[in-house]
């Protein structure tokens, strides 16, 4: 509910944009196809309370804006929490 909330106080346009990723996601994984998470822009997905949790370290955060990947460190972070967190390659 939080999330549905979030993307309907979105600008219009993102709230757009937003739901078709969602709607190709979907279908692509009901065509058994991977598919990277719709809300994070350079594909990662794993549990979203992690993500987040990544998405406020300064390091993470810092990497993931600049759209660059750094596996090791993802890795780390996810075996530190017995998780596992996956950047799509496509």
């Amino acid at each position: 509910m939080i999330i549905r909330d979030a993307i309907g106080r979105m600008p219009r346009p993102r709230q757009t944009q937003v739901k078709k990723a969602l709607a190709w996601d979907m279908k692509k994984r009901e065509t058994g196809q991977q598919s990277a998470c719709a809300f994070l822009h350079n594909g990662y997905s794993g549990h979203l309370s992690y993500i987040l949790h990544m998405l406020d370290t300064p390091r993470f955060m810092q990497t993931y804006l600049a759209g660059e990947s750094k596996p090791e460190g993802v890795m780390a972070f996810g075996q530190s929490h017995r998780i596992v967190i996956n950047k799509m390659v496509v």
